[in-house]
């Protein structure tokens, strides 16, 4: 039988020398640095929120500390006025469900009072309320959101 191919001893076969593709183009330097900026933003606080400002960390910074002093009172007017800026908003509503949850817990205690059981709970408020505030005030001067764990979100 024949061979289809004709070969010759004398040279072997060489295998036939692939294009070369065309390096990828570099991407500008300006878009290199949106594409990070973007990427920084994304992972920002892990919510995919952008960076706040300054501003809106000042705001956020004030609630927590409105909320230590005042109560719900100032998460509150922040809640109603500032609907246009997420950080400062997702911060009220943490302040103010602390708030909510912090006086269930105080009118619990003043019930339980009559029994000495609430004497004993007043401290424990209090202290977690320090906590709390100080929580929010460490995770704003962060940039980042907070969520703290056992307390009722009734507002989302």
């Amino acid at each position: 039988m024949s061979d289809p191919s004709p070969q010759s001893p004398s040279s072997p076969e060489q295998p036939e020398p692939k294009p070369q593709a065309a390096p990828a183009a570099q991407p500008e330097p300006q878009a290199q640095a949106q594409a990070q900026n973007q990427a920084q933003t994304e992972s920002a606080a892990g919510t995919g929120l952008s960076e706040p400002s300054q501003d809106s960390r000042n705001l956020a910074l004030l609630n927590w500390i409105g909320t230590f002093f005042f109560g719900f009172i100032p998460c509150l007017v922040l809640y109603i006025v500032k609907k246009d800026d997420p950080y400062v908003l997702d911060h009220a509503k943490e302040a103010l469900n602390w708030s909510i949850t912090s006086f269930i817990a105080s009118m619990v205690a003043i019930v339980l009072s009559f029994v000495v059981i609430g004497v004993l709970l007043f401290p424990i408020i209090g202290i977690l309320h320090i906590v709390v505030c100080i929580l929010g005030l460490v995770a704003t001067t962060k940039g980042e959101t907070f969520r703290m764990p056992y307390i009722l979100h009734l507002i989302k």
